[in-house]
Formats: structure tokens, C-alpha cells, sequence
């Protein structure tokens, strides 16, 4: 990525979070992932179209501030992913998984208020850190083709899927950082038609590699300052490095993470944990549906075979 789009990207996280966490006193961390879909939903959908699934995820912000059960948490997320996967065949935008990341973290995320604290910020930082990408030229500019409509079909499930194994998995691991497992899950559903497997693979070497790296600087007892200095150093070159094919940006992004949120060796095994378990998750349902889908060709081409003799 251009050092001048890293430099909008950091102006940008900063206008937003900064009144963010100046005004909303103990309510702030939900303005988080609410910036996150925002940015990077505006990066990954095409220019000046209405952002029909990041509304959706608002909406479904909503709803979960009126009931933050489980239940609703998985009637909202097979509705995102169903719109995750139409609007990949439609646009080729991704918006619609960031939604999903959006609504599963403020609801999984211990930091994080309760559901109504969490409603204005998170709304807020949405519309600000979409609206703010919208007005540099960096809006639509990680969007992909089209999709065809069996990649779409197979997005929505392995979300669907994939997320009720995932958040039933937070739900009976006891342990702080838990929500890594469905989070690390949902960002595989960006993965571009044909690499979801590839993608998945190389995350995990990056995050493992990342992981284990920001575990021994944590396991040397640094400062505080220090390792939130060095996790801006890494977050930065881990944006340089963004659209690199190899593990590099997972990697950078996982230490980044870590060293400014994890202050113990045993939150960092466990990110390690969480990117396994999100690779294997990941390549087994990627699998899976690609078995299920070439029979499903063929046994239509050998049934319009029949048919015509």
C-alpha cells in the first residue's frame, strides 16, 4: 500500500477515535469495530453506491441493542451472511463481512460496553469512517469482480456455518480473549473466489509467526510505552504490506494487535490458538462446499444429459 494512502488511513482512524474517546467516557472501544467496517468496507465496495449491507449491519447494531441474546446473535449473523454473499455476486463488495465483524464484536469483545452504551459510538464511527474514505480517493479501491453466483452461495454459507461452530466455540472456552476464535473466522470471508483456502493458509503462517514474535517481546518484560511504541511501528509497516501475497501483513497485524492489547505470554499462546483454530475452521468448510458443489455439477450436467437423449 502507497505511504500516502497509510497516511489517510492513520489521519483517518484518528479523527474518528479521538472525540470518540474524548466524549464517550467508558463507552469508546465500541467506536472500534464500528471504524474498522466503515474504513475498510468503504476500501472494499465500489465507489459512490449506497452502502446497502453496512446499513444492514447498523440495523443489525440495533436490533441487538433491543436483545443481545445468543438467538438473535445468530438470527442477525445469517442474515448478514446471506447479504455478505448476494452482494459479493452483485458488486464484488465485501462490506457485508465487515458488518458481520462489526455486530460479532461488539457482542463477543469483553472491553466492550453493554449493548445499549455501545449503540451511538459504534453507529457514529461507522458512518464517519465510511463517509471520511468515501472523500479520499482511496474508496472502492480493494474492491473485486463480480463474483459468480456459486462463490456467493458458498460465501453465505461457510459464514453461516463457520460462525455457529465459531461463536458456539467462544461461548463454552473460558477464556479472555475467546473472541478471537469467531473474529479471526469472519475476516477468511474476504478472501477473494478461489483463494479462500490459500488465504486461509497463509494467515495462519503470518499470525502464528506474528503471534510468537510479539510473545517474546512481551516475555522480556518491556515497558508499557515501549511495546504500544513498537505496535505502531508494526501496524504501520503491516499496512505497507497490505495487498503483498505472502504472510507478511497477517503477521504484522497480529504482533501489532498483541503488543498493544496483550500484556501476558498466555494471550498471546492463545492468539496462536485462535488463528489455528480459525485456519483449520477455515479450510476444512472451504473444502467441504467445493466437494459438495463439483457434485452438485455434475450431477446436473449428467441429469440435462439424460434429459437430452
Amino acid at each position: 500500500m502507497p505511504w500516502p494512502a497509510i497516511f489517510v488511513l492513520v489521519a483517518v482512524g484518528v479523527v474518528v477515535l479521538t472525540p470518540s474517546f474524548a466524549y464517550f467516557t467508558g463507552r469508546a472501544p465500541a467506536a472500534i469495530p464500528g471504524l474498522a467496517a466503515g474504513m475498510f468496507g468503504a476500501l472494499l465496495s465500489p465507489r459512490h453506491r449506497i452502502p446497502w449491507p453496512l446499513i444492514a449491519g447498523a440495523v443489525g447494531v440495533v436490533i441487538l441493542a433491543g436483545d443481545p441474546s445468543k438467538p438473535m446473535l445468530y438470527a442477525v449473523a445469517l442474515a448478514l451472511s446471506a447479504i455478505a454473499g448476494a452482494e459479493a455476486v452483485r458488486t464484488g463488495g465485501r462490506s457485508g463481512v465487515l458488518a458481520i465483524f462489526m455486530c460479532t464484536g461488539l457482542h463477543l469483545i469483553p472491553a466492550m460496553p453493554n449493548a445499549n452504551d455501545a449503540l451511538l459510538p459504534a453507529l457514529l464511527a461507522l458512518a464517519a469512517g465510511w463517509g471520511l474514505i468515501q472523500l479520499t480517493p482511496l474508496a472502492g479501491q480493494a474492491v473485486q469482480p463480480p463474483a459468480p453466483r456459486a462463490f456467493g452461495v458458498g460465501l453465505a454459507a461457510f459464514l453461516i456455518v463457520g460462525l455457529a461452530i465459531a461463536v458456539f466455540a467462544v461461548h463454552h472456552v473460558h477464556d479472555g480473549m475467546a473472541h478471537l476464535l469467531a473474529l479471526l473466522f469472519i475476516t477468511r470471508g474476504l478472501a477473494p473466489p478461489g483463494q479462500v483456502v490459500r488465504g486461509a493458509l497463509r494467515f495462519g503462517v503470518g499470525a502464528v509467526g506474528g503471534s510468537l514474535g510479539a510473545l517474546m517481546a512481551i516475555h522480556l518484560g518491556l515497558p508499557v510505552w515501549v511495546l504500544l511504541a513498537l505496535s505502531a511501528v508494526v501496524l504501520v509497516l503491516g499496512l505497507r504490506m497490505l495487498p503483498h501475497p505472502g504472510p507478511y501483513a497477517p503477521a504484522a497485524f497480529s504482533a501489532a494487535i498483541l503488543l498493544a492489547t496483550a500484556p501476558s505470554v498466555h494471550a498471546a499462546l492463545f492468539r496462536v490458538e485462535a488463528a489455528v483454530f480459525a485456519v483449520l475452521l477455515s479450510v476444512a468448510l472451504a473444502t467441504l462446499f467445493s466437494v459438495i458443489w463439483s457434485a452438485a455439477e455434475r450431477a446436473y450436467a449428467s441429469r440435462a444429459t439424460s434429459s437430452g437423449s
